[in-house]
């Protein structure tokens, strides 16, 4: 947009301010351009503005002020003038547009929209466009009939379109803050209907067995929302046919005809059985029960699979879970739900994610790994967030099943020994703040009663305790790395084992060491075709890397980035790594080190020593910047196969 543009659209905001007559000049000096400019701008705006009832009215002596009922001038408010040089203007433009589009199902003329906007028709033609590419993802479409627009799709798509659009603009912090998340709610709809909604779920609260956990809280209050506006405008639900193993969500039917009985009874709003259903259906999803204990069981294949999930991390881990019927049961409550909402195109956010990403790297990577027979066996795409959900069930077990949680691990040191602050600082690093690192002198250590689950680190070859790791004055990588096992009770592959590792899993010809790329995706594709050229990619081998970058960030705090293919889409298991000259953006993080992990079927439980090595070399900060100083091959495979990388 041209200059001018611009200046009458800050003009235009500037008045909106004011409640009383301010002089040109004071414009002019706001916007450094004469009075002349400013008045030649009235004029331009005044020929739109009387159109809407509203006029900047021009008082010798007393300036201009704009002049409108109250509900006019703040719909002026709410329109942002076309601005190609200011994206928050062009994308708020956009999101209001779609907000138009989504509470008028009828349509909207092109005309109205131009004018209401204040942009031109290739101007309205871009931000359509611009919407069509997110809306294609919910196969709902843009049409354009006689210069009307509208939105056509199924109603459960043309509402979770736009109630995943909302989801994208609020920040993580409002998951977590139901007050702060309805004010901001109220910028989308209407706040009578937001209150409606609100009471609506305190007042049936009690007939669940729990409450509304915050993880589900605002995409059920967006359900609620988006459902009612459309419903409010004539649109609703249809029903298709349930298979038989589908039926579990019926349970809350009842509970869901309450509910929308009292909706209605409030409001002018007419809920039809369709709309009862899916509501019900969504609340489901949302993990929602009614408040009785059910005796029905889940159907076999659920049960299966949350067998084969334990069974394929343990294996990747090296741990037993399949006594822990705890960690079963807290599996089952949340799997069943996952799919559902996964089925339906229905995304949760764990405002949490990055942290637990970055805290629990190794397992995080590894349930990626774990969950891809899970996702086919269920057609369904699993999420960085549900990921990250179901790290934390396991993380938990793991914290139950070897004491992790509030463990204290005793840092030995002869006194005196000078780099005893060195060796805290290291042991600091690699402990959950959840575990307390207590240095102490031979002397003082003698004083102390153990408990099974607590870790002794020393210096001293002569004391004797359980659970003992002895280090050098001087801790090695090597020394740091048997910490690690210790505590998490992880052992060493064998010599052997290793060594297959280092000749079968990374492949020099996918070493790309100070690499030149401009952003993630020129470096993802070059991967892949480096994959492709070695016949080690299937025919779906790029579109399943890229389908997973879209189901979460795979980049980490620690500048690395660890993209992988889908197992189904390998024919032979590699391990490529490349460097970077400069760091790119991947996403959270910006990253110059990426770690491509493409492990066939067959190879995932022979591969899980070089995957758990590699992570835990990462893991810290010297070795990744270690990486990304090599120049060649040669030393890159000793630094990372060698005796200090512990894998």
């Amino acid at each position: 947009m041209e200059k001018s543009m611009r200046r009458r659209n800050q003009l235009l905001s500037l008045l909106l301010s004011e409640s009383d007559y301010k002089a040109t000049d004071y414009f002019s000096e706001k916007l450094e351009v004469s009075t002349r400019t400013i008045l030649n701008d009235v004029n331009f705006l005044n020929k739109e503005l009387t159109k809407k009832e509203i006029e900047i009215v021009k008082v010798p002596r007393h300036g201009i002020k704009l002049v409108g009922t109250e509900k006019n001038v703040s719909r002026i408010g709410e329109l942002s003038l076309e601005s190609d040089g200011d994206a928050y203007d062009v994308l708020g433009r956009r999101e209001a547009l779609f907000r138009k589009l989504f509470m008028s199902p009828a349509g909207q003329l092109q005309e109205e929209l131009e004018k209401e906007f204040f942009i031109s028709d290739s101007t309205l033609k871009k931000d359509l466009d611009y919407l069509q590419r997110y809306l294609r993802h919910f196969d709902v479409k843009i049409c354009q009939n006689k210069r009307n627009v509208v939105l056509k799709g199924t109603e459960v798509d043309v509402q979770q379109s736009y109630q995943n659009f909302l989801i994208t603009k609020f920040p993580d912090a409002l998951f977590v803050n139901n007050e702060e998340l309805l004010i901001q709610l109220s910028n989308y709809f209407p706040k009578k209907l937001i209150q409606l909604v609100k009471e609506t779920l305190e007042r049936f609260s009690d007939m669940f067995y729990s409450d509304i956990s915050n993880k589900y809280f605002s995409a059920i209050f967006l359900t609620f929302l988006c459902l009612l506006t459309r419903a409010e405008n004539g649109c609703h639900m249809t029903i298709k046919e349930k298979k038989k193993s589908e039926l579990e969500d019926l349970a809350l039917y009842t509970q869901t005809y309450e509910i929308c009985a009292f909706i209605s009874a409030n409001s002018t709003i007419e809920l039809w059985y369709p709309d009862i259903y899916h509501l019900s259906e969504t609340l489901y999803a949302m993990n929602v029960k009614p408040y009785y204990k059910s005796t029905k069981s889940y159907s076999g294949c659920y049960q299966e699979a949350v067998e084969e999930l334990m069974a394929d991390l343990g294996n990747l881990l090296n741990i037993d879970f399949s006594r822990d019927q705890e960690l079963h049961d807290s599996l089952m409550s949340h799997i069943v739900p996952m799919i559902y909402r996964l089925r339906r195109n229905i995304l949760i956010k764990n405002p949490f994610m990055e942290e637990i990403k970055n805290r629990y790297l190794l397992l995080y990577s590894m349930m990626c790994y774990a969950t891809s027979s899970l996702a086919q066996r269920f057609s369904i795409e699993i999420t960085g967030d549900e990921i990250s959900f179901l790290v934390i069930y396991f993380q938990v077990s793991l914290e139950r099943k070897y004491g992790v949680s509030f463990r204290n691990i005793y840092v030995v040191l002869s006194r005196g020994l000078i780099t005893s602050d060195l060796i805290y600082t290291k042991i600091r690093r690699i402990i959950p703040h959840t575990d307390k690192v207590i240095q102490l002198t031979t002397k003082e250590f003698e004083q102390v009663t153990l408990n099974s689950r607590d870790v002794v680190v020393t210096t001293d070859p002569h004391l004797k305790a359980r659970n003992v790791v002895y280090i050098s004055p001087m801790i090695k990588d090597e020394e740091i790395s048997r910490i690690v096992h210790t505590y998490y009770k992880r052992y060493y592959a064998t010599a052997k084992e290793k060594s297959q590792v280092e000749h079968q899993w990374i492949n020099p010809d996918l070493i790309f060491l100070q690499q030149h790329v401009e952003n993630k995706q020129e470096c993802l594709n070059f991967m892949i075709k480096k994959y492709q050229a070695l016949g080690i990619a299937k025919e779906n081998f790029g579109e399943s890397v890229w389908v997973r970058e879209k189901l979460g960030d795979t980049s980490f705090s620690v500048s690395v980035a660890i993209p992988h293919a889908d197992p189904s889409e390998v024919n032979q298991t590699s391990i490529g790594i490349m460097t970077l000259d400069k760091k790119i953006n991947w996403g959270i993080n910006n990253v110059n080190v990426i770690l491509f992990f493409a492990i066939s079927d067959t190879d995932i439980d022979a591969a899980k020593s070089k995957i758990t090595g590699l992570l835990e070399f990462i893991e810290r900060e010297e070795n990744v910047e270690q990486l990304i100083q090599v120049t060649d091959k040669q030393t890159l495979l000793e630094l990372v196969m060698g005796e200090r990388s512990a894998i």
